[in-house]
């Protein structure tokens, strides 16, 4: 039987048919391979190339042109590469200034002997270049070229909202105020940092640090864009955000900070005994015996190894995440029959910053527009969803389920 021969049926006169489009074939006295081959590759290619145990060629492969192979390099050309200004050159030092950066290294690495072992490995013919070269030449030509791509990503953002805090060393000697940008990307939320300010040589007032921000925030064509700031509640920091003449508002984290500080206060001798503990980590971290003596009494008492579990992997988490949590902590506050004094100040703190928010219409108008709002407890006003009994009183009707009820 041949291999033609499941897609044939006999007909008169001895002659053969094809099952798949009828054609019927002349009789033949010898082998009639060569017309069955001539047939179905013409007209049957999907069967002809099963049949033949072939790939068929797709229409997307035939209709693509063709593209010339590139001639593999030369000699002279691919040692041209590797020259002090060669592409490979080039390459080699951004992608190592990069991995400065990105790891957070001292560029002194570049001059470590172990280091400069590993690139003659992985690349015998890159000729690497001292430290000087990198901080004068590679690392602002790479701050550069981000800063190009950060530009254009910031061009196609119609609303931005921004978040400012400031640092200091151990020794107050450095004093750096970070700026960033939080905007919406492809229907995901998206963070940018965009300035490093430093801040160490003037007082940090209210308009010191305005004009700070307001300067980065022209470099970079969005002073226009911003629509609401977020900020920790120092009063420099809080002027400083007034001058924008936009909503602006406390770092929910922050009220949690505070909350949790009046409750301590609240607690009888509880303030001794944390600083008490904070003088023996300090000792702990300082001596090595202590650190010693305190793991053979931790193993002798068989006290076991606690963590804290994270709630997110994020760490900037948004209002709508943390605000609903803040409720239920709330919630458990009052309920708790233990420590009553130190629940009720932290509840009371807490409910007192939250109407804060509540009265945010920012807010309010975000929360309404967010998706989440919708599938929240909030089906009474005034319960489930914190921003639901604001929403009655701006919009005048209740919420029932997260959507407004008719009236």
């Amino acid at each position: 039987m041949g291999k033609y021969d499941r897609f044939l049926k006999p007909v008169e006169e001895g002659r053969k048919q094809c099952t798949l489009c009828d054609h019927k074939f002349n009789k033949q006295q010898d082998s009639a391979t060569n017309l069955y081959i001539h047939h179905f590759s013409k007209k049957h290619p999907s069967e002809y190339a099963h049949i033949n145990g072939k790939r068929e060629k797709s229409d997307d492969v035939l209709d693509q042109p063709l593209v010339k192979k590139m001639a593999q390099a030369t000699i002279i050309e691919s040692f041209q590469n590797f020259l002090p200004d060669g592409v490979k050159t080039e390459e080699g030092h951004r992608a190592i200034t990069q991995f400065l950066c990105v790891t957070n290294q001292s560029l002194n690495m570049v001059n470590c002997q172990g280091f400069i072992n590993m690139i003659k490995v992985i690349s015998p013919k890159l000729v690497l270049k001292s430290r000087t070269h990198f901080t004068r030449y590679e690392v602002p030509k790479l701050y550069e070229e981000y800063e190009r791509r950060l530009m254009m990503e910031l061009r196609q953002v119609e609303n931005i909202a921004i978040s400012f805090d400031g640092w200091s060393d151990s020794s107050n000697k450095h004093e750096c105020l970070g700026v960033l940008v939080h905007f919406v990307k492809d229907s995901k939320l998206n963070f940018r940092l965009i300035g490093v300010i430093d801040i160490s040589h003037q007082s940090h007032t209210g308009i010191f640090l305005f004009e700070k921000i307001k300067h980065n925030l022209e470099h970079f064509g969005i002073e226009e864009k911003v629509k609401v700031i977020v900020r920790d509640g120092a009063r420099n920091v809080v002027k400083a955000a007034d001058q924008f003449r936009i909503p602006h508002y406390d770092c929910v984290a922050h009220k949690l900070h505070l909350a949790t500080k009046i409750a301590i206060e609240s607690f009888p001798g509880l303030l001794e005994s944390l600083e008490k503990i904070r003088k023996i980590c300090s000792k702990l971290n300082k001596s090595s015996t202590a650190r010693r003596e305190w793991n053979e009494l931790h193993d002798l008492l068989e006290i076991p190894v606690l963590f804290l579990k994270k709630y997110t992997e994020d760490r900037g988490m948004s209002s709508s995440a943390i605000i609903p949590l803040c409720k239920v902590i709330i919630d458990d506050l009052e309920s708790s029959k233990k420590f009553k004094t130190a629940n009720k100040a932290m509840s009371e703190k807490l409910k007192t910053e939250l109407e804060k928010y509540e009265n945010n219409d920012f807010l309010v108008f975000g929360s309404i527009l967010d998706p989440r709002f919708k599938v929240h407890r909030a089906t009474r006003t005034g319960s489930g969803h914190p921003f639901s009994g604001r929403v009655t009183d701006v919009f005048g009707r209740p919420v029932h389920g997260g959507k407004l009820t008719e009236q």
